[in-house]
């Protein structure tokens, strides 16, 4: 393969620690809007969502359907 020029397996590269580090006795904080975060119907409501998806094209941000709670976009 290296003769031809052809690439290998992906390897993925060592693992990064967090960029933020949690105290586990902290409280999250109150919703003081008092939000429903609930869909009444499929495809009404999409909401961003903070999973990080490292791509060959680059890295990807998910968007989920609220009400089903699959990745539309």
């Amino acid at each position: 393969m290296r003769e031809h020029g052809l690439p290998d397996a992906f390897l993925r590269k060592r693992w990064r620690a967090a960029s933020t580090r949690q105290n586990p006795f902290h409280t999250p904080a109150p919703d003081l809007l008092g939000r429903d975060s609930t869909a009444a119907a499929p495809d009404r409501w999409w909401v961003a969502d903070a999973t990080r998806i490292p791509s060959g094209e680059g890295v990807l941000w998910p968007a989920r359907d609220a009400f089903s709670n699959r990745i539309v976009g």
